[in-house]
């Protein structure tokens, strides 16, 4: 009876683990640690390339982490520098609220993004 019930809590557990595996998000992804100084246009465009191309990416740019006195300034600049680089779909997506950051409509360009930028911090 025991190794029964064990049995069916490991049955459970891993069925359980791959439903939640199937749902968070691509089999494979690229990551860009950056910190320390300037970003070369080498890192920029590798951030770029990696996120589909300057037709294809759709980056959302996270400026939650830096300061709220430069929340809008430094959301805007990374805007601008990756549109001079000819990224077209660039959102600045910022709030403190956890009530609007559970929105559908405030998570929706993260669902449709093919790179995140986290700034500040």
């Amino acid at each position: 009876m025991k190794k029964q019930l064990i049995s069916s809590f490991l049955f459970f557990a891993l069925l359980a683990g791959n439903a939640l595996a199937q749902t968070t998000g691509p089999d494979k992804g690229a990551i860009v640690i950056v910190g320390g100084g300037a970003i070369s246009p080498d890192i920029w465009n590798r951030f770029i390339e990696l996120a589909g191309g300057p037709a294809n990416a759709r980056i959302v740019v996270i400026p939650t982490a830096g300061e709220d006195s430069s929340l809008t300034v430094s959301g805007q600049r990374t805007r601008k520098r990756l549109t001079d680089l000819g990224v077209a779909k660039v959102t600045v997506l910022h709030t403190r609220d956890p009530k609007q950051a559970n929105q559908d409509a405030f998570v929706a360009p993260l669902r449709q993004a093919t790179a995140v930028w986290f700034e500040g911090g």
